[in-house]
């Protein structure tokens, strides 16, 4: 499966500067006003099993403004386009492919599996979404929420380095 792997493949160079609070995977940081983990989220997508609609990449050259980059999705074989990621309720993330399985002898060469044990976090009063390993919860990576409902999730990543800025925004649904 592609997906979140290479969500946090192509994410993983903005790490989290305030840590995520390792008991309370899947809570809003800080507390989330149900008094700890009680297996409940304030994201209201929580749960569901979500597509990824748009998964757009954009690299601009700070000085000449040039822009390069598209939705990488259009990218994904046809068998991956309907794989799913479900933010479970108690802060773990899960994957499952949909009815389009890819055989084995197709999978594509820059496929990523999803990582084992991996969690989320979210904070309504940051708009801030963090996905990162178990055991790395210091290594998070944290996205702007754009737009959540019960039904969608639109998170995007900005980083600048050496001359360039790359922005990563990416849309899910239900």
């Amino acid at each position: 499966m592609i997906l979140f792997g290479l969500i946090l493949l192509v994410s993983s160079c903005k790490k989290d500067p305030e840590p995520v609070d390792p008991d309370n995977p899947g809570q809003e940081q800080p507390d989330n006003g149900g008094g700890g983990n009680n297996g409940t989220s304030s994201l209201p997508c929580a749960g569901k099993d979500l597509k990824i609609q748009s998964f757009i990449f954009t690299l601009t050259e700070d000085e000449s403004g040039e822009e390069t980059g598209g939705d990488l999705v259009e990218e994904f074989p046809e068998c991956a386009k309907d794989d799913r990621i479900r933010f479970e309720k108690n802060g773990k993330i899960s994957g499952s492919e949909g009815s389009k399985v890819c055989p084995p002898d197709e999978e594509p060469d820059t496929e990523v599996p999803v990582p084992v044990n991996s969690l989320w976090s979210y904070n309504a009063q940051n708009k801030t979404f963090k996905m990162y390993e178990e055991g790395n919860p210091n290594e998070a990576v944290v996205w702007k929420v754009d737009e959540v409902s019960s039904s969608s999730l639109k998170i995007s990543i900005t980083e600048k380095s050496e001359g360039y800025t790359t922005k990563i925004v990416l849309s899910l649904k239900q």
